[in-house]
């Protein structure tokens, strides 16, 4: 849930897999990981992840950075140690790369516990360089650093690496079943009567010779100068603001 803001619980209801930082996790929840003394807060997190199951979430999974992270759904919960004796030097992107290590090696078939150790190897590597993209690392060099390290678990990863046979993926098959996804339920959740208000408003400001504003901010930005200029090809006056 990044930027960081409250989510609708139709929203939360609709997720597999929520991946909060503690200061997101806080913000959807209002409960703190970490008691006044910065150790972990079990209990609170617990608490807290109730909050959101009762609002229909699956899976919960909290980035807790040096303290690792954690994996909580309605059957089990489970906690994850940091990689230690790592020189931090940018977390830029530790997060991202986590969410990116799990859900691509879950969906190579690898279970949620393993799923998640890998993805804190690949945290572990992204903080240990500059930058962002730069940071990220090869498949390559997660299989060696974890090779390195002196876990247990890491040692059942290593051998899992080995013991795992890359299946092939049709890449275009899936991004087309996705996007056909996407777009019915996109449709479908469409609420036509906003349409007609909008479309109310820039006729009204058409025959009274106003300017129709259209304002972004971002990356929405984008969507309001495409949206401008459409409108304005059809001569309404528009004018943009996206600062």
């Amino acid at each position: 849930p990044a930027p960081s803001k409250k989510m609708s619980d139709e929203f939360i209801r609709n997720v597999d897999f929520l991946m909060p930082n503690e200061h997101e996790f806080f913000d959807q929840t209002g409960v703190s990981v970490t008691t006044n003394d910065g150790s972990l807060d079990k209990e609170a997190i617990l608490k807290g992840s109730k909050i959101l199951f009762d609002k229909g979430l699956s899976n919960l999974i909290i980035t807790l950075g040096s303290n690792g992270s954690c994996f909580i759904n309605k059957e089990e919960n489970f906690f994850v140690e940091s990689v230690k004796h790592v020189k931090s030097v940018d977390p830029t992107a530790a997060g991202d790369s986590f969410i990116g290590a799990f859900t691509s090696s879950l969906s190579k078939g690898y279970s949620v516990k393993d799923s998640i150790y890998i993805a804190n190897a690949v945290g572990s590597l992204t903080v240990q360089r500059m930058g962002a993209m730069p940071s990220l690392c090869t498949y390559d060099e997660l299989k060696a650093y974890i090779a390195t390290l002196k876990d247990p678990e890491y040692k059942h990863i290593v051998k899992l690496f080995k013991d795992s046979t890359e299946k092939s993926v049709d890449t275009l098959e899936i991004f087309k079943n996705t996007m056909i996804f996407e777009f019915d339920r996109t449709l479908s959740s469409i609420n036509r009567n906003l349409y007609k208000d909008a479309l109310d408003i820039i006729l009204k400001a058409k025959e009274n010779n106003n300017r129709v504003h259209v304002t972004g901010i971002g990356k929405p930005s984008h969507i309001a100068q495409y949206f401008a200029s459409l409108i304005s090809s059809t001569g309404t006056p528009t004018y943009l603001n996206t600062s």
